[in-house]
């Protein structure tokens, strides 16, 4: 193996996951280097500030625990840092942009591509990492704990490198499966594509929440000698160990965690070696008749052309890695209150799982019109209608949010006992509520929409979103402010029956007039044709003809 070419590639694979940046070679280099000036002045500054915040609080406070706690969870911390890190890239990177079928090509063995790959998942996690080893040191600094954390930073970064291994060995495992299960069934594939990805982006936010942190480490200092025989655990058991004075027993797990390291790479390396490149999936047509018939769209009172637009949108979603964070978003708000347990408020409690499902609602509708990219010119050629669009659009974002809606409220007002006369006004709000949102997002999708694909798809712009939210937010206030009064009040001022009479009234009112905005900024959207400006209805006139005339 060649050190040089292995650190060379590294550098090389670190490039390929800017590369999709816009700007030359050397702004790419340039990035390189703020990455490793920004670790090097977040670990400075992080390690400053804990410094002298010690002195200011160590008389109130007693942070041994607390740093003894946060210094066994380091390498394991370390480990889980980078596995996300290169999981998430693997699922979020598109496959037209980076593959790994040139590889095959360049005079270099496995083994220095899965070091060099390694290396370069590590090393875009140095920036975050950097900030946590700082800190880490400006406390044990202050507090005379010097060996403690150079043990404990050398062990996380044996727990990077372990974190790169196991990557590597998920990737050709997931190169595998994916060839795998595209052979049975495509369908199979995204569902369990778009479970993983939103599984993961989950995992993640939640191991950033503070509240799911500190349960974590209260769990962690009590259970973790209980967990010895699982391997990535030996690192924190070395460190356990060696703030008990246990140098044997530290030594004993350090050299295991040195072998699982050696172990995982070898079993990267092998894996690669045998999975280098996916194979080709194969494709199966069908030989059966087809048998033209009436689906559940059209049953619904959707026109054939709202119904083909709603179809294409429900399968383009689940057929888009970037929808998992879509997906992610309400769950995330239903999980985070029930782990930082029950508020004593019945409607906060309720409160900000309907606000996630609103979310999704605005941010599926807003990036509608975006997540056509290209082949919108496709649909705007067809002789379709401006309403059909909004309507198909407007479609798959209720069929995809109003289930989930309808779920929740049944789930919490059985858990939170609520009245049934509370749960039909909630039910009712929450409903036009969720209307609001799916029409506004359409109006500042259409007006807003970002058709670009690098470096990273957005779908709208982010003044677009902006606006759309603070246009949602504003609806949805004066919607429901009419509970909210009966809420804060109680009947003395307003009863429950006329301030959802009054929601239902204004709701309407409002919704009317975005279906009408949403309508036109979907009929002005400007497309060029032969160096002139046309309009949704113009282009709709001018391709009419052509296409009764070959019907």
């Amino acid at each position: 193996m060649n050190p040089r070419l292995v650190l060379k590639l590294a550098a090389v694979l670190s490039l390929s996951s800017l590369r999709a940046k816009k700007g030359s070679a050397a702004d790419k280099w340039s990035s390189l280097k703020l990455i490793m000036a920004s670790a090097l002045a977040g670990f400075l500054a992080s390690a400053a500030i804990a410094y002298y915040l010690y002195f200011m609080i160590s008389a109130e406070f007693n942070l041994s625990q607390p740093l003894f706690q946060f210094l066994s969870f380091l390498p394991l911390l370390s480990i889980t840092a980078v596995l996300f890190y290169g999981i998430m890239f693997e699922l979020g990177r598109d496959p037209f942009l980076s593959s790994i079928h040139a590889v095959n090509w360049l005079p270099i063995t496995p083994a220095e591509y899965v070091i060099s790959s390694t290396l370069s998942t590590i090393f875009f996690t140095l920036p975050l990492l950097s900030i946590l080893w700082g800190g880490l040191l400006g406390l044990s600094a202050a507090m005379g704990l010097i060996q403690l954390w150079a043990f404990s930073a050398a062990l996380s970064v044996l727990g990077m490198m372990i974190g790169g291994s196991i990557t590597e060995v998920l990737k050709a495992l997931m190169s595998k499966f994916s060839s795998s299960m595209y052979r049975r069934r495509g369908r199979t594939v995204i569902v369990l594509r778009v479970a993983s990805t939103t599984a993961l982006i989950i995992l993640f936010v939640l191991a950033m929440n503070m509240n799911v942190l500190l349960r974590v480490l209260s769990w962690f200092t009590g259970a973790v000698e209980t967990v010895w025989a699982l391997p990535p655990f030996w690192l924190s058991l070395a460190v356990i160990k060696f703030v008990q004075v246990d140098l044997v027993s530290s030594a004993t797990f350090s050299a295991l965690s040195i072998g699982f390291f050696a172990a995982m790479l070898k079993l990267g390396i092998s894996m690669r070696e045998r999975y280098w490149a996916p194979s080709e999936p194969s494709i199966r047509l069908s030989s059966g008749e087809y048998i033209p018939k009436i689906g559940f769209l059209r049953r619904l009172g959707l026109s054939p052309a709202e119904s083909a637009i709603a179809k294409k949108d429900l399968r383009t979603f689940f057929r888009r890695r970037e929808t998992a964070s879509l997906i992610a978003i309400p769950i995330m708000l239903i999980i985070i209150p029930l782990i930082s347990g029950p508020d004593p408020e019945k409607i906060f409690m309720i409160g900000q799982p309907i606000v996630g499902i609103l979310l999704f609602a605005m941010i599926l509708s807003s990036t509608s019109i975006g997540r056509e990219g290209s082949g919108i010119l496709n649909l705007l050629v067809t002789p379709i209608k401006a309403s059909e669009i909004m309507r198909g659009k407007l479609a798959s974002t209720l069929i995809l949010s109003a289930p989930p809606l309808a779920l929740l409220l049944a789930v919490m007002s059985l858990a939170l006992g609520l009245r049934p006369e509370a749960v039909i006004a909630l039910t009712i709000g929450s409903y036009i509520a969720l209307l609001e949102s799916s029409i506004i997002g359409l109006i500042f999708g259409a007006r807003y929409p970002d058709f670009t694909t690098i470096p990273r798809a957005r779908f709208i712009t982010q003044k677009g979103m902006l606006l759309c939210m603070a246009a949602t937010s504003a609806a949805i206030t004066a919607t429901l402010t009419p509970l909210i009064i009966y809420k804060l009040f109680h009947p003395q001022f307003l009863d429950l029956y006329t301030a959802t009479a009054m929601t239902v009234a204004v709701g309407t009112v409002v919704s009317i007039a975005a279906y009408k905005a949403a309508s036109r900024s979907i009929s002005q959207l400007y497309f060029m044709r032969g160096g002139s400006y046309m309009t949704l209805s113009e282009v709709s006139s001018f391709s009419a003809p052509f296409f009764h005339a070959h019907s």
